[in-house]
């Protein structure tokens, strides 16, 4: 009962949206994505040092939040006991905490 179909990805739009070999003609967007992945909960493990891009505009969870956009990009400073990340996000000037249910 795995959720998951083994496939071949097939090409990458711009927009980060893909092409999986079973079909041709379905590409699946960043946002489909990530609701299967919630679906699932299998939600992503970050690590120090990972690499992120924001896929939906939100505010962060620091004490002074910001707002963050589609697009930024940022490095995983830290991952605290609850699985928070401690994201610096290149279009700010204060590494940002992100709740897991974020990601």
């Amino acid at each position: 009962d795995e959720p998951w179909t083994e496939t071949v990805i097939t090409a990458v739009r711009e927009d980060s949206a893909v092409c999986v070999k079973s079909d041709p003609d379905c590409w699946i967007t960043q946002l489909e994505q990530l609701d299967t992945i919630r679906q699932t909960d299998a939600l992503p493990v970050l690590r120090p040092g990972d690499h992120v891009v924001v896929v939906r505009n939100f505010d962060s969870d620091s004490d002074q939040p910001v707002g963050l956009v589609s697009g930024d990009r940022g490095i995983v400073n830290e991952i605290d006991e609850d699985g928070d990340a401690l994201i610096d996000f290149e279009a700010h000037d204060v590494a940002q905490w992100i709740i897991g249910s974020n990601f």
